[in-house]
């Protein structure tokens, strides 16, 4: 089954736990919630990928966010013994609220902005502008999922 991806804005819920893969790569875990109200949406967010990791320590409870990643249903039996299911995200992008246009925060390295290039194509500190800026924050290529399993596996058909 392919994934779902999504882009949401919310509000991170709990405080961010960074933490490393088996395979020696960090990750962070947190939650967001989306929405208010009775029509709010919990999250549980795992971010990985070397510029989401540069947003992590920024990141406070109560601060709004812009993500992007792929989402899941995911099922377990809570310790009462209940069912219980809720939504999972592997992000890729993570971006502060404050940090978007006209209020964006200044950078702490000046040398990680990037300015326009003649054809008005972002230019990345490194050299590179247009299509291979752009991708710095597109989803990495190979990654592997290191969200835990939380309980079965989840079926590939849609429970709906």
């Amino acid at each position: 089954m392919r994934e779902i991806e999504c882009a949401t804005e919310g509000r991170v819920v709990t405080d961010v736990e960074t933490r490393m893969s088996k395979g020696g790569k960090p990750y962070a875990r947190f939650r967001l919630v989306v929405g208010d109200g009775d029509q709010a949406q919990w999250l549980s967010i795992t971010a990985i990928g070397s510029k989401a990791m540069e947003v992590v320590p920024s990141l406070s409870k109560a601060g709004r966010l812009y993500l992007e990643g792929s989402i899941k249903l995911e099922k377990w039996t809570g310790q009462d013994g209940v069912e219980r299911s809720g939504l999972s995200v592997l992000a890729w992008k993570l971006v502060p609220i404050g940090r978007i246009g006209r209020q964006r925060v200044p950078e702490a390295s000046a040398g990680r902005e990037r300015a326009p290039s003649a054809d008005g194509a972002a230019v990345s500190e490194n050299g590179r502008g247009g299509a291979a800026a752009r991708r710095d924050w597109q989803k990495p290529g190979h990654v592997t999922d290191p969200r835990p399993a939380g309980g079965p596996p989840a079926d590939s058909e849609i429970p709906f």
